[in-house]
């Protein structure tokens, strides 16, 4: 009676560690979706099922029971047996995920259990037909244990090979499940000393069951442990990434910032620069105005000395002249700058009024290099007549004796153009010694204003025109005139 009680205690107490196991193995896979689980799931509620055809008979005999052991469908308690063994092994594979580390032998593995099963079914499907249960004991005792145990060593050696600690689950629960199964089956073989073998049966079971469950927890708990270690991983690099942000964002700013004051700068420097420019636009135009009134003033004197002398013939071709020149001259208010071309024509019309003022005294000779090109060099307007100007009233006017002459050279020298205005009049010494003996004293303002129109042009243009004045000596070191040589240089 006591292998009975224990029988008993055994049986329910795996009915219950078997309803809450195959429970959260369903669970866990519905939350997870872990192959592992699902099979776990499947194997322990296989072997729920089976149990259900071992209900100790003094608790719980039936009509129902009864009927089901007398029927020609009593070999299904064995038949299940071999679906928990084959669902069995498919929670092995995945639950040590042997499909990835030992890829070869899980598909031999795979092929052996499906063929295994597909025999077993043929024949409990043979056993029913022909209502011979005996049939598929002896063929589920003597053929399908020996070589599903033979399948189940030869796979703990292979898993023995595998690294990690969840091997030893699986081994250990399958150890102790084979050895009480064996002696399970031995007592039942060789009956007499225990009234109810299956009970070692049963503790197998427990045993295999609770090393499962160990492992599953394990597995949920390394699970856990790399999402934590991935959590806090992210956590890491987020921050990191966040700090790269930051920084990136404050060298964007400090670029921002850069080029915004960049901009700023040079928004003021352009202000500045167009300022700069309309100021000696300005400075030019106030300087041609002061210029103009100048030349025009010795210009008209010129024609009243005619008016005076009555010389009507020449006071006509004078103002015919004289009104081309005007012109020319109010051409140069709407311009900033002529052609070296232009400014020569505008010289020879002075000129040739001049040297009628002079009953044509003055020889003047023009000498243009061929190869200068006159129309590539812009100067200011009206630049060359003061120079002229004061070779004709401050040199030669003074002159009396011997030739007048005024010679205007042009040439290249290092591919940069010059110009030469050159007189034989008495000197720049002679004639200051003649301006301060007059009483009424004039003051010339015709270079000063040449050298600041000079200055403004260069500025506004990035020019570098310049002239300098040489006093010409002879022999015995007598002034014999005046030399200005302009450079326009680039």
């Amino acid at each position: 009676m006591g292998d009975i009680a224990s029988y008993i205690f055994i049986w329910h107490f795996l009915i219950g560690v078997l309803s809450v196991l195959a429970l959260l193995g369903w669970l866990v896979y519905m939350q997870s979706g872990e192959k592992s689980f699902l099979y776990y799931g499947v194997y322990s509620t296989l072997v729920l099922v089976y149990l259900f055809f071992k209900t100790p008979d003094v608790l719980y005999e039936s009509t129902l029971q009864v009927n089901f052991y007398e029927s020609r469908y009593q070999s299904l308690s064995y038949f299940i047996q071999v679906l928990f063994y084959h669902f069995y092994f498919y929670f092995v594979i995945y639950f040590l995920e042997l499909h990835e580390r030992i890829t070869g032998f899980v598909k031999n593995l795979k092929n052996t259990i499906k063929t295994i099963l597909a025999v077993s079914f043929l024949l409990f499907l043979y056993s029913v037909i022909t209502f011979n249960p005996e049939f598929y004991f002896n063929y589920f005792t003597f053929g399908y244990l020996p070589i599903i145990l033979i399948v189940s060593v030869v796979t703990m050696v292979k898993i023995m090979r595998i690294k990690g600690e969840l091997k030893y689950y699986i081994i250990i629960g399958t150890a102790m499940y084979i050895v009480f199964s064996l002696i399970s089956m031995y007592f039942t073989v060789n009956q007499g000393r225990f009234r109810a073998p299956l009970a070692f049966f049963f503790i197998g079971l427990i045993i295999e069951n609770i090393a499962f469950s160990m492992g599953l927890s394990t597995k949920v708990r390394g699970w856990y442990n790399r999402m934590i270690f991935h959590f806090k991983e992210n956590v890491r690099m987020r921050r990191n990434q966040y700090e790269i942000l930051e920084q990136e964002l404050q060298l964007k700013e400090k670029e921002i910032l850069e080029m915004t004051r960049q901009a700023e700068k040079e928004k003021l420097e352009k202000v500045e620069s167009d300022y700069n420019s309309e100021i000696r636009r300005l400075q030019l135009d106030l300087l041609k105005n002061q210029m103009n009134p100048h030349f025009i003033f010795n210009a008209l004197t010129s024609v009243k000395v005619f008016l005076i002398d009555n010389d009507k013939k020449k006071a006509v071709f004078y103002l015919n002249k004289f009104s081309k020149l005007i012109r020319k001259m109010l051409d140069s208010y709407r311009v900033e700058s002529y052609t070296l071309e232009e400014e020569l024509e505008i010289l020879k019309l002075y000129l040739s009024i001049e040297n009628i003022r002079f009953n044509s005294e003055i020889n003047i000779v023009f000498s243009i290099d061929p190869e200068v090109d006159l129309k590539s060099i812009r100067i200011p307007p009206l630049l060359l007549q003061p120079f002229v100007e004061n070779a004709i009233w401050h040199g030669l006017m003074l002159k009396t004796e011997g030739a007048k002459e005024v010679v205007i050279q042009v040439s290249n020298e290092r591919n940069n153009c010059f110009m030469i205005i050159e007189d034989n009049g008495i000197g720049r010494a002679k004639s200051q010694e003649s301006q301060n003996k007059r009483a009424l004293k004039k003051n010339s303002y015709g270079l000063k204003l040449v050298q600041e129109r000079l200055d403004l042009f260069n500025k506004q243009n990035e020019f570098n025109y310049h002239y300098k004045v040489f006093d010409l000596t002879d022999t015995e070191n007598i002034p014999c005139g005046t030399r200005i040589r302009i450079s326009f240089e680039k």
